[in-house]
């Protein structure tokens, strides 16, 4: 299953310049029609002729819309999904796959000897298969897939250190030996991965105030992720280490290493974490390590696009529970303390960050009980170097303001 995606820098949020795109592709093959409901396929359908020929044409017609329709599923669904659910999935699809086309035209058909073929362009309604596959217990997958930042510090044989391009000032030098694999194989599954290095004045912009490493702390991130007009950024490192084994005196083994973290831009919640390896055997030491990190950066990516689908239709909000929102002078540093103190709370089942910058935040708490009863355990909590001061209590939200300047360090949103 193969998905179109563009490799666009941040002039896209600026001035929408795209940079350039890995796998170009002509315009035409773009179908207008698409709208967030439909899609439109070509496809084509086959069936020998043993009667009449109309007989034959109605069968490989028959066919094409089961295609088309099969075709428009496969962007719902994950491979994994497909190959555990093939049995269930063809069931729904195929039992009456007319009612899933709005509308079909045939481009083309012939007749070859004892065989009929037809090739139509069907007007798919993915909304109804969504509906049908979600009766039978199968979730789909987001139509439109999030945008994605890569950082990711790379740390070659004989590097003291990371290597990365959040740098302040910003390099034009783009450590991508890991990277890029990975950002291929999210391309081809349909997400927008930005290149950060199109633009170095956005870049000086989106960094203001922020004091990033090379590997960040995870609303540091966030923040800079959410400035660049991302809305997951994939943190972590990769590096090489020489293996242990290796044949006659020149042929040696290197390892690679991957570990990440995919970080929701908008929350600063992880949403998973992804660890690879790859072993790569050479007489060139250089060609070896570079090549043991791209294939650990490839099967991470692989991971990724199978894990990411199903947690970013997770980043929704449950209906009910509680809103709290905090307020003031630059709370991060402790927005993490006060997370893990309400958490082991008496009724407080689960807590997920809605959304945060520096001196603002909001929560989401799954409360078993009253507001009042919330409050009153909420002011009964030691969050250590703050406190609060509970300003406003509704049925459904608590505002809150953290009461002290928490730390001198200065971060502007």
């Amino acid at each position: 299953m193969k998905k179109r995606g563009l490799f666009t820098n941040v002039g896209k949020i600026m001035a929408g310049m795209l940079l350039f795109v890995i796998a170009p592709w002509s315009a035409a093959n773009l179908p207008a029609q698409d709208t967030a409901d439909t899609k439109t396929v070509v496809s084509s359908g086959y069936s020998r002729i043993y009667g009449s020929v109309g007989d034959a044409k109605g069968a490989a017609l028959a066919e094409s819309i089961r295609f088309a329709v099969q075709k428009a599923a496969d962007d719902l669904l994950s491979e994994e999904q497909l190959t555990e659910d093939f049995e269930k999935i063809s069931r729904v699809l195929h039992q009456n796959p007319n009612q899933f086309v709005q509308d079909y035209r045939v481009l083309h058909e012939i007749q070859v000897d004892r065989s009929y073929r037809v090739l139509v362009r069907a007007t798919v309604m993915t909304n109804q298969i969504q509906q049908a596959l979600s009766a039978a217990g199968l979730q789909t997958r987001p139509q439109e897939l999030p945008t994605v930042l890569l950082m990711v510090a790379e740390k070659h044989l004989g590097d003291m250190d990371y290597r990365f391009w959040w740098k302040s000032p910003p390099s034009r030098q783009r450590p991508d030996t890991a990277s890029s694999p990975m950002a291929r194989v999210l391309m081809d599954e349909g997400f927008t991965v930005i290149d950060p290095v199109g633009s170095m004045e956005y870049i000086l912009v989106s960094l203001q105030g922020l004091s990033l490493t090379a590997t960040p702390a995870d609303y540091e991130a966030a923040i800079f992720a959410r400035r660049m007009g991302a809305q997951l950024v994939i943190l972590g490192t990769a590096d090489v280490t020489p293996g242990k084994n290796r044949l006659g005196e020149e042929t040696e083994t290197y390892r690679g290493n991957i570990n990440l973290r995919v970080i929701d831009a908008q929350t600063g919640r992880s949403l998973t974490t992804i660890r690879q390896q790859s072993v790569s055997i050479s007489e060139d030491h250089d060609a070896a390590s570079a090549n043991a990190m791209a294939d650990a950066a490839f099967q991470a990516g692989m991971q990724l696009t199978s894990r990411i689908d199903s947690l970013w239709v997770g980043t929704e909000m449950p209906a009910g529970g509680i809103t709290i929102s905090i307020s003031g002078k630059n709370i991060l540093p402790n927005l993490e303390q006060f997370r893990k103190t309400i958490s082991d709370v008496r009724g407080i089942a689960s807590v997920r960050t809605m959304q945060f910058s520096v001196d603002h935040a909001k929560l989401w708490v799954d409360y078993r009980g009253t507001p009042d009863e919330l409050v009153s355990s909420l002011l009964k909590q030691s969050y250590g170097p703050f406190g609060i001061h509970i300003t406003d209590v509704a049925p459904d939200n608590l505002e809150i303001e953290m009461s002290r300047d928490l730390t001198s360090e200065i971060l502007t949103e």
